[in-house]
C-alpha cells in the first residue's frame, strides 16, 4: 500500500478498546462507523494536550519517521482493529 509516496507493508490487525492508546492516538469512544479520541503531537515538539480527531476505517495515526504508523482496519462490537504499517527503516529519523 502506498500513502503520500511511501510504500508500506500492512501487518496483522490487533484489537484496541476505549481508553487505550494507539501510537499517538488515545481512543475515547468506539462508535458504529468511527472512532473518536485525542491525537497527540509528538514531533517536532511534544504537546501535552491532544487534539480531537475522528477516525474512519482506512485512516492512519502515528508517524512514518519512527515507523509507528497504524491504520484503522475494522470496527467490531466495541473494539477497533488497527494494523501496523511498516515502511522499513525510518527515513532519516524524526525531527527534534
Amino acid at each position: 500500500m502506498t500513502i503520500n509516496g511511501i510504500t508500506y507493508a500492512v501487518g496483522n490487525s490487533h484489537p484496541y478498546y476505549q481508553g487505550q492508546r494507539v501510537s499517538n492516538f488515545l481512543i475515547q469512544y468506539i462508535n458504529q462507523d468511527n472512532v473518536t479520541g485525542l491525537s497527540y503531537i509528538e514531533y517536532p515538539l511534544a504537546m501535552r494536550n491532544g487534539t480531537p480527531r475522528t477516525l474512519h476505517v482506512g485512516d492512519t495515526v502515528g508517524y512514518s519517521c519512527d515507523n509507528s504508523t497504524m491504520m484503522l482496519t475494522a470496527i467490531n462490537n466495541g473494539s477497533a482493529a488497527f494494523a501496523n504499517l511498516s515502511s522499513g527503516a525510518a527515513r532519516g529519523g524524526c525531527p527534534i
